[in-house]
């Protein structure tokens, strides 16, 4: 019969067309699929893996640009703002007020805020909110007294200041010293003044 005839023939030609005798239509044992799908997928994770390796480094690498990105936005802002000062500063400097030291304006049109401020002295030094003067725990120090004088001086009292009674055949006692302290080099030379006290025999006071 013609139908017969046709489907054995288109069979036969269909089963001539494969390879290893294994019909492309035929769906293979279901283990055997699944093994093969496996082994793709094991395939395909070795193969993606590098990739998320390398992925996670670059999100890693991005984190740091983003946080040097920041730092250098955020530098870049400070060196703006202290470029403003500066120029404000330069410009004040090169382009001063107009007053009477550099103009024709005279003292009576003059500021009187800028006259003070002029007038004023300024200092570079930041305040730093202590008291002037040597601060608690300063050790302090002080011209220590020498022992051994090289010169010895009397300083003569030769008329009381009082009535002007002469007193050079009067004898005195030591008062107090002095000393003065000259530095010639190579070594200091240190003379001691010894200040005498008198007693007048005129007016009875002590001089």
């Amino acid at each position: 019969m013609p139908y017969s005839y046709y489907d054995e023939t288109h069979a036969k030609s269909r089963k001539d067309s494969c390879t290893n005798n294994v019909h492309p239509d035929v769906i293979l044992d279901a283990d055997e699929a699944l093994r093969n799908i496996l082994g793709r997928l094991t395939k395909l994770e070795d193969e993606v893996a590098p990739i998320k390796t390398e992925n996670k480094e670059l999100k890693k690498r991005n984190g740091y640009l983003e946080s040097q990105h920041r730092q250098d936005l955020a530098k870049i802002k400070k060196q703006n703002a202290e470029i403003c000062t500066l120029k404000a500063r330069l410009d004040k400097l090169e382009k001063p007020k107009k007053d009477s030291h550099n103009s024709n304006t005279p003292p009576s049109k003059e500021d009187i805020a800028a006259s003070e401020e002029r007038k004023r002295t300024k200092s570079l030094r930041e305040p730093s909110g202590k008291k002037s003067g040597g601060q608690p725990g300063h050790k302090g120090s002080t011209l220590q007294r020498e022992e051994r004088a090289d010169f010895y001086v009397e300083v003569p009292l030769d008329n009381c200041p009082d009535c002007g009674e002469d007193l050079s055949n009067v004898s005195g006692i030591q008062k107090m010293t002095r000393q003065m302290i000259d530095i010639n080099f190579p070594a200091p030379v240190i003379t001691q003044y010894s200040i005498l006290e008198k007693v007048c025999p005129n007016c009875g006071h002590t001089v």
